[in-house]
């Protein structure tokens, strides 16, 4: 199928139209004379593009949005409407997946196989001007103090650290070494996914796994920050109190700055 130079829109020539038969709907494929320049697919009305595979559409493609997985109305841009039911462990033959929290107010095991509805799998990094994370305690259960022991046992054996990523050597980054979490004993702060690029690439052998990446969960690092900066305030508090106390005896404040000085 060719183009002809008589049939063009603006800078493209029409090398194809699919239309009904009252021209409805209109369907055409265009491309630019120029090979730098794209190949355009798509509807010259106002109509919906859908893709499908056995006979059923699985992707909408809008004016204003891309649906997978609905044929609905789209919620962002972009919207996932579906799931596949993703394990991680198991299709490694793994015994143990680093990973502790509740999923659909239900409370998961650290110690098999957990299963996620994944609605987007990357392997790369996810740039955002900001995150929603679901927190409504509607759908949560099981709610318990995080036991201050822990957080301070973290700050007292865990070092951040600088590094670059050997794909790009020219950036230094800051952070964690998720290895280092769990041979401290901090596997809650850890997740681990199956990463072909890893395999036969074992630097710790304590700790690494054939073929899984284990990344920092930075975000429970965060309520860990929330904890230690609460205690901290009240123990400041506290001091503060006890100084007010030693200045109103100006004798006793007058002998500890006399042994503070010595």
């Amino acid at each position: 199928i060719r183009g002809k130079t008589s049939i063009v829109d603006g800078s493209y020539q029409k090398v194809a139209r699919f239309c009904s038969h009252n021209e409805g709907n209109v369907l055409e494929i265009q491309c630019s004379t120029t090979s730098s320049n794209p190949v355009w697919f798509g509807t010259k009305t106002a109509s919906q593009l859908r893709f499908g595979a056995n006979n059923t559409t699985i992707m909408v493609l809008r004016e204003d949005s891309l649906i997978i997985g609905s044929t609905s109305g789209a919620n962002a841009p972009l919207h996932v409407a579906t799931t596949f039911a993703y394990q991680l462990g198991s299709p490694l033959g793994l015994d143990t997946v680093f990973r502790s929290r509740t999923n659909n107010s239900s409370v998961e095991s650290a110690t098999s196989p957990i299963t996620y509805n994944v609605g987007i799998y990357c392997n790369s990094y996810i740039v955002a001007t900001a995150l929603c994370m679901v927190s409504d305690k509607r759908r949560k259960c099981e709610f318990a103090d995080i036991d201050i022991k822990h957080v301070e046992r973290f700050y007292d054996t865990i070092t951040p650290q600088s590094y670059c990523y050997k794909a790009n050597m020219t950036i230094k980054e800051y952070g964690l070494i998720a290895q280092d979490c769990l041979k401290n004993g901090f596997s809650d702060l850890v997740s681990a996914i199956p990463n072909d690029e890893l395999k036969g690439v074992i630097d710790d052998p304590e700790v690494d796994m054939d073929g899984v990446e284990f990344n920092v969960q930075y975000q429970r690092i965060t309520m860990f920050n929330q904890i230690m900066i609460k205690k901290m305030k009240d123990e400041l508090k506290e001091l503060r109190a006890l100084v007010e106390a030693l200045t109103s005896k100006p004798a006793l404040a007058k002998w500890i700055s006399k042994k503070i000085n010595e």
